[in-house]
C-alpha cells in the first residue's frame, strides 16, 4: 500500500498564485521500482529547470527613492526591488526524489524525500555586493540539499480497529483549504522561498515537521488522528534581498518556542446518507509559526532593538466539510484560534522601546512585545468542477474559493494599531514630530474583518501533436475588503489583486513545460510586489 513589520505582504499573498502554477504543472510521473525478498518501493525522481524574468520597471513610489513618503523607513522595505532589474531574477536547477520502501507484509515500511538545487545568478552572495545573502539565506535560493520528508510507518490491529502510526518528518493536511492559508492547516508551515522559485512543485510548498502521528478507523465511516509535535518548525520567509522578499534586514531571534506542548486531534465521519458527505472536527495547541516583531534594544541593539519571538500555546478549534452538489465539489472550513499572536505596528513597538510611551500605557521596561493576543475566527468556502467538452477542450477544471477572517475583540484603529502591509511608519498622531513629521492615516492599518477570493482555471487538450498535451490556464486573486493583521492572519489587502496567464505541456508520463506570466496590481503604494511582474518557465523530466 503506497503512503504516497513587520510585512508580509509578498510572502502570504502569492502563495494562491504559486500554488496555481503548481497545479497546471504537476504530471503523474512514472517510478523506478525494485522488488527483493523482504521489500519493494519505488525511486520517483524529477529533475527541473526554471527561471523568472523581470518584466517590469520600478515604482518609486513604493522604493527609498519615493518623493512623497519617507525614503528612510521605505529602504528598509525595497532590496528585493533595488536588487534586479528588469531580466533574469533566478535560474534554478533542482531534482527531487520520492524514495518509497514497503515490507512485503504491508505492515511496515518509510518515505524519504530529498531535493537538492543550484541557482547560479543567485548563489555568489558576494557577486552583487546589493545581494549579499546570510549563509541561512544563501541555502533558501542559492544553493542547498535538504532532507525533507524522513519517517517510518507501521500498522496494525488495536481492539480491532486498523491503525496506523508514522514518526518523523512529515506533512498532515487538515482542512478543506486549497488556496487561502490561515485556517485549520497549520501544522506544517510554508516555504515561501520554495513556493517562488520556479518549478515549485506542491510537495514543496509545506515543511514537514518531525511528529508522532496516530490514526485509526473504529468503523468504516469514523477515523481519528492525533499528533505529537517532536521539534519545532517555522515559516520560511524570502530571504533579505531576494527578488520577492519585502524586508531588507534578517533580525536576531531572540526566543524560539519550546519543541513540547504542541499536539492536535481530527475527527472525520462519512455519510453516505448525506450525499456522500465528509465531517471533520479538529482541536489543535500549538507554537506560532510566524515570528512576531518584539524589540529590546538592550539585547540586540546592532538591529536596532528588533528580534524575533515565537508566542507559544496557540488553541485552535475548527470544523469541515467536503461533499457533492450534481456535478459541483463543495468544501468549506471554519476555525476558531484562541490566543492568536497579532502583530502590533512595529514602528510603535520600537519607539515605545525607547521610552516614549506607547497609546494609553505608562513608559515600559526596554523589551516590548510586538504582538498583542486577540482570538480570531475564519472561514472558508470552496467550489470546483470540471465540465467536458468546453471551447474545443477535452475538460475545462474551475474552482473558485473565497475566506474570509475577524478579529474578535478589535482594538480601535485610532487608539491602538496592528500593522498592515505597507506601512512604513506609525499611525499615532503623538509620534508626528518624533518621526520627522509624517504618520501614517489610521486606514491603512489592520481591520477587524476581511475577506477575499481566489479563482482557478484549467482547459485540457489531449495529443494536440505527436502525443503532447496542452494545458492552458489562468488564475485570478482578489483582496476585496478589509487589511488582515500581519503575523497569524496577514491574508488580506483591501484591493490589492494579482492574475496569472500560461500553458503547460505534457508529454508522456515524463515531460511537463509551464510558461506563464503573473501581475500583480491594486492597493497602490501599500502593495509592495505592485512592480514586480515576472515571467516564468520551467521544464521537467520525472522518471
Amino acid at each position: 500500500m503506497s503512503n504516497k513589520k513587520q510585512q508580509y505582504p509578498g510572502r502570504l499573498a502569492v502563495l494562491g498564485s504559486a500554488i496555481s502554477l503548481a497545479l497546471a504543472a504537476s504530471v503523474p510521473a512514472s517510478a523506478l521500482e525494485f522488488d527483493t525478498e523482504l521489500f519493494d518501493g519505488s525511486i520517483d525522481t524529477t529533475l527541473s529547470f526554471g527561471t523568472i524574468s523581470r518584466v517590469q520597471g520600478r515604482d518609486s513610489s513604493i522604493t527609498g527613492t519615493a518623493g512623497g513618503r519617507v525614503a528612510t523607513a521605505l529602504n528598509s522595505y525595497d532590496g528585493g526591488n533595488l536588487n534586479y532589474d528588469t531580466g533574469m531574477v533566478n535560474q534554478v536547477w533542482k531534482v527531487i526524489s520520492d524514495i518509497e520502501v514497503n515490507h512485503k507484509s504491508d505492515k511496515a515500511g518509510a518515505f524519504f524525500r530529498v531535493k537538492a538545487f543550484r541557482d547560479p545568478l543567485n548563489d555568489d552572495k558576494t557577486s552583487k555586493k546589493e545581494l549579499n545573502f546570510s549563509d541561512e539565506g544563501l541555502d533558501r535560493v542559492g544553493r542547498d540539499i535538504e532532507v525533507l520528508d524522513a519517517y517510518g510507518w507501521f500498522r496494525f490491529d488495536a481492539a480491532g480497529m486498523p491503525s496506523e502510526v508514522r514518526v518523523g518528518k512529515q506533512v498532515l493536511n487538515w482542512g478543506e483549504s486549497t488556496f487561502i492559508q490561515g485556517g485549520i492547516n497549520a501544522i506544517n508551515p510554508a516555504d515561501m522561498a520554495a513556493l517562488h522559485a520556479p518549478g515549485m512543485e506542491l510537495r514543496e510548498a509545506l515543511l514537514p515537521v518531525n511528529l508522532v502521528s496516530v490514526s485509526a478507523s473504529p468503523t468504516e465511516d469514523f477515523s481519528v488522528q492525533g499528533f505529537y509535535q517532536l521539534e519545532g518548525e517555522q515559516l520560511r520567509f524570502d530571504p533579505a534581498g531576494s527578488y520577492f522578499s519585502t524586508l531588507d534586514a534578517e533580525f536576531p531571534t531572540g526566543k524560539y518556542p519550546d519543541k513540547g506542548g504542541q499536539w492536535g486531534v481530527a475527527l472525520r465521519y462519512f455519510s453516505e446518507e448525506l450525499n456522500g458527505t465528509e465531517f471533520g472536527a479538529y482541536y489543535m495547541n500549538y507554537h506560532s509559526r510566524i515570528p512576531a516583531f518584539s524589540s529590546d534594544p538592550t539585547r540586540f541593539p546592532s538591529s536596532l532593538g528588533f528580534f524575533l519571538e515565537y508566542p507559544e500555546d496557540v488553541q485552535l478549534f475548527g470544523v469541515s466539510f467536503n461533499t457533492g452538489l450534481g456535478d459541483w465539489a463543495l468544501q468549506g472550513e471554519y476555525s476558531f484560534k484562541k490566543g492568536a499572536p497579532l502583530q502590533r505596528d512595529d514602528m510603535e513597538v520600537w519607539v515605545s522601546s525607547g521610552g516614549v510611551p506607547w497609546d494609553g500605557g505608562a513608559i515600559p521596561d526596554a523589551y516590548v512585545p510586538g504582538y498583542i493576543e486577540r482570538d480570531v475566527s475564519q472561514v472558508q468556502m470552496t467550489v470546483s468542477r470540471i465540465f467536458n467538452q468546453v471551447m474545443g477542450a477535452e475538460s475545462f477544471l474551475f474552482l473558485a474559493e473565497a475566506g474570509l477572517t475577524h478579529v474578535h475583540d478589535m482594538p480601535d484603529q485610532n487608539v491602538f494599531r496592528l500593522d498592515g502591509p505597507g506601512t512604513i511608519t506609525s499611525g499615532n498622531p503623538a509620534y508626528n514630530a518624533l518621526l520627522g513629521g509624517f504618520t501614517e492615516s489610521s486606514d491603512h492599518f489592520a481591520d477587524a474583518t476581511s475577506w477575499g477570493y481566489q479563482l482557478y482555471g484549467e482547459w485540457t487538450f489531449n495529443d494536440v501533436f505527436h502525443g503532447v498535451n496542452l494545458l492552458p490556464h489562468a488564475a485570478f486573486q482578489h483582496d476585496v475588503n478589509g487589511i488582515s493583521p500581519a503575523g497569524q492572519t496577514g491574508l488580506f489587502l483591501e484591493d490589492r489583486k494579482s492574475v496569472s496567464l500560461g500553458v503547460a505541456a505534457t508529454y508522456k508520463k515524463e515531460w511537463s513545460a509551464d510558461l506563464s506570466y503573473t501581475s500583480f496590481f491594486g492597493a497602490g503604494q501599500y502593495n509592495l510586489l505592485n512592480d514586480r511582474d515576472y515571467v516564468g518557465f520551467n521544464v521537467k523530466y520525472s522518471f
